[in-house]
């Protein structure tokens, strides 16, 4: 059977690396001042690596805590998707993308996720009601009776109301990415729909 045949398997999944050798670092960017509003746009530029050093796809995000004012509400679901209202991506002071309904376009790849994947989606804001509900410090999340409610409490204690939001249209799309070799680096541009507390820029 060739390789077309077997691409045509409604079962069939190319399969692909999910793991590098290497030595690895990890870089944590501070923004000051830490509180961005709505409407506001948030400056992230990628940094410049050493040579031999490259980002690995799904590495660079951006973490955010989530406050509350409100103890009898809870946030949507993926909300590390919905605070985009549009992104911008400049190289050299040109526009690279420049889409103003991020957000929607976020919010409708995920739809054709499995629902494994989504699984492992807690810490950009895709979790269960009860959860959310504890995140976002609603008075009725609870977490205690059955196993779901005692999972959702176990993650809580791990996540706590921090969340993040993947940094990766463009650098996740074609495999590894080294900007050491590039003259200007990318600049993420971030319009938000709400106030939020950023903590870092990691890699």
């Amino acid at each position: 059977m060739n390789t077309t045949e077997k691409e045509l398997q409604p079962g069939f999944r190319r399969s692909r690396m999910t793991s590098v050798k290497g030595p690895r670092t990890r870089s944590v960017v501070t923004f000051n001042p830490t509180t961005v509003s709505p409407g506001e746009e948030l400056y992230i530029n990628i940094p410049k690596l050493k040579p031999d050093s490259c980002l690995v796809p799904g590495s660079f995000a951006l973490l955010f805590d989530f406050k509350n004012s409100n103890t009898k509400s809870r946030f949507n679901n993926n909300l590390s998707k919905l605070i985009a209202k549009r992104l911008q991506i400049k190289v050299a002071g040109e526009t690279a993308y420049d889409c103003s309904g991020e957000s929607l376009y976020e919010i409708y790849k995920d739809l054709w996720l499995t629902l494994g994947d989504r699984k492992k989606m807690t810490e950009q804001g895709l979790a269960s009601e009860n959860l959310r509900k504890l995140i976002s410090g609603d008075d009725s999340g609870v977490k205690v009776g059955d196993t779901n409610k005692v999972a959702d409490a176990l993650l809580h204690s791990v996540y706590g109301s921090k969340l993040r939001k993947p940094i990766d249209k463009i650098i996740a799309d074609h495999g590894l990415y080294t900007p050491f070799s590039m003259n200007n680096n990318p600049m993420y541009i971030f319009t938000l729909y709400l106030t939020i507390l950023c903590t870092s820029a990691i890699r």
